[in-house]
């Protein structure tokens, strides 16, 4: 299909044309985990390499994902491709949703422009990177539990009774009452989602806001707990005291945790 007649309405011209670095398709590259600076935005190709990874999407469409990595300060990527469809039926790029280690979570959208407005019709991949790498679909979150794209996170855990390791996806949202959060959960043991909420105690709520505001401070939250209580950090103010933070925090600041330090 010549990419002219491909109507990009929310795909970009980019993801069409991924860069070429990150290994030619003979050998795997670098590996994972190790530090990189990684796009979350997915570009949408056929080629793969020794880290392409196969599963099938809900509606039973082959899905390949392949990383593509590169040294920092050069930008590592995911490609994204179901080998009988063609780039039209992705009305959107896949997303990395989260990333810890060896483990990185993406959501996927197949059909019509419309169905980007349609979570039922999202799927979610978890890739293990490895020898082999892995692909699994995850069950779906289901309607009653909506979060956007950076919303997610992983935890990753080590069993007591000796079962091996596992992991948590959680996403935690705002639940439109002060103080009040829905904690999602997924657990890699059960494979199922599960939703508790997490509780802001009644002294801190003066600072803390819904997601898209929040720019002043970082919500902790223990997620392995019955019943999970947050507690909110006030982070230091802009270097410029004239500057007045508004909007989503993402375009002013970025968060690590580096060897147990927060790095803003």
């Amino acid at each position: 299909m010549d990419s002219d007649d491909f109507d990009r309405g929310l795909v970009a011209d980019s993801s069409l044309d991924p860069p070429t670095h990150g290994g030619n398709g003979e050998g795997p590259g670098p590996q994972m985990p190790g530090p990189v600076l990684l796009e979350i935005t997915t570009h949408i190709e056929e080629r793969g390499n020794a880290t392409t990874a196969y599963s099938r999407t809900r509606d039973g469409h082959i899905i390949q994902v392949t990383y593509w990595p590169a040294h920092p300060p050069v930008v590592s990527y995911f490609s994204v491709c179901c080998p009988d469809l063609e780039p039209a039926d992705f009305p959107r790029e896949p997303v990395v949703m989260a990333m810890e280690d060896d483990l990185v979570l993406l959501r996927v959208v197949l059909g019509p422009r419309s169905a980007i407005l349609e979570p039922d019709r999202f799927d979610y991949f978890v890739y293990q990177a490895g020898q082999p790498p892995s692909l699994r679909l995850i069950e779906h979150p289901g309607p009653s539990r909506l979060f956007g794209d950076y919303h997610a996170g992983f935890l990753r855990c080590q069993s007591v009774d000796g079962d091996g390791d596992f992991y948590i996806i959680a996403a935690l949202c705002y639940a439109m009452v002060p103080g009040h959060y829905d904690l999602h959960t997924f657990d890699s043991r059960t494979q199922v989602w599960d939703t508790k909420t997490a509780l802001l105690p009644e002294q801190q709520q003066r600072g803390e806001h819904s997601s898209h505001v929040n720019s002043k401070g970082i919500l902790f939250c223990d997620v392995l707990r019955d019943k999970p209580m947050l507690r909110y950090v006030t982070l230091p103010a802009p270097l410029d005291p004239d500057r007045k933070l508004q909007g989503c925090p993402r375009t002013a600041r970025d968060i690590a945790v580096i060897k147990g330090r927060i790095k803003i």
